[in-house]
């Protein structure tokens, strides 16, 4: 069988009934054929499963992986493994994608050779807050690590991205990690890779639904410096690419954030330790390095600096998050 133009879709699903029918629905519809929906039963206690099995018997394309729970790394990985596809994408079971989404970040990947595309992901508060169909064909426009960097879906999430199943070679989701483990997976490939090439298309094509029972408003801030942590213990010292500045800075911008919403935690006066302890090394490595830009390099050196200065910045993009203690 020809896997040429195939994208393996990747699904890690544990514990999500309530979103799955939603989220699949809009797989099957859509306009781009050539896909395997590759879905791991990361040990589903719910009826993840019998919904998983129901829509492997209606459609040939959705296979269907159990495994223990591993958490979403090792769910994602297991797919990985699996996929037989020239390409992958990841999606999240409690969201969903624009039919025409696999169509256009293919047609962007075909006629610019590209290694990556990426659109737009929107967060949705409700599903009767979705955007329009896609009816019209976007522009698609390459990608500078500048533009990596201020772009918040294109550097966080492996969601609302294809890559080229070949560039993904060599790597995995750290299981060992609580929160941004997709951040660390999306830099790790898109800054090593030389004359890597990632197009962009600026349209609202994967829709997040934010959720108060989800993992990310669970996660506290000791364990959201795991990234941060995990770049200490390997930074990039060579600087082949020109695109490792972004992920060091996206350490830095990190490491802030935990010691920013560490003033709202019980604890907040050790992690706040640590992360000093941490932006200390990363701010040295930020001001040696030969590719990272003055500007960024002020910015973050100001904002360890002076906290209130960061803090200041952080109420004026978003008052909702001061709380008087």
């Amino acid at each position: 069988m020809d896997h040429s133009e195939l994208v393996s879709v990747i699904l890690p699903v544990f514990n999500v009934d309530a979103y799955l029918p939603r989220c699949l629905d809009s797989l099957l519809c859509q306009s781009y054929h050539e896909l395997e929906i590759i879905c791991v039963d990361d040990g589903s206690t719910d009826d993840s499963r019998a919904i998983l099995e129901s829509y492997s018997r209606r459609d040939g394309r959705v296979q269907l992986i159990h495994q223990e729970n591993m958490g979403v790394s090792g769910a994602r990985n297991t797919g990985l493994a699996a996929a037989k596809g020239a390409y992958v994408a990841f999606v999240d079971p409690d969201d969903r994608v624009d039919v025409r989404y696999f169509e256009i970040l293919m047609q962007a990947i075909l006629d610019w050779k590209a290694d990556v595309s990426a659109c737009n992901v929107c967060k949705i508060l409700a599903p009767e807050g979705l955007p329009s169909e896609q009816r019209t064909l976007p522009d698609f426009v390459p990608v500078t690590p500048k533009r990596l960097l201020r772009h918040w879906s294109l550097r966080r999430t492996v969601t609302g991205k294809i890559y080229r199943k070949g560039i993904l070679s060599g790597y995995l989701f750290n299981i060992n990690l609580q929160r941004s483990e997709d951040t660390l997976f999306n830099l790790n490939v898109l800054c090593h890779l030389e004359h890597i090439r990632i197009v962009y298309i600026d349209a609202p094509l994967y829709y997040y639904f934010d959720r108060e029972d989800s993992l990310t408003h669970q996660i506290r801030m000791v364990e959201a410096l795991g990234f941060s942590r995990w770049y200490c213990e390997h930074p990039d010292r060579t600087e082949i690419t020109g695109y490792e500045w972004v992920l060091r800075i996206t350490a830095v911008k990190l490491a802030l954030s935990a010691r920013y919403f560490s003033l709202f935690e019980d604890d907040g006066r050790e992690i706040e330790d640590e992360a000093n302890a941490i932006l200390r090394e990363l701010i040295l490595g930020m001001l040696e390095s030969r590719h990272t830009p003055l500007g960024p390099k002020l910015f973050h050196l100001i904002s360890f600096c002076s906290p209130c200065v960061y803090r200041l910045m952080r109420l004026v993009e978003d008052p909702t998050m001061f709380r008087a203690e």
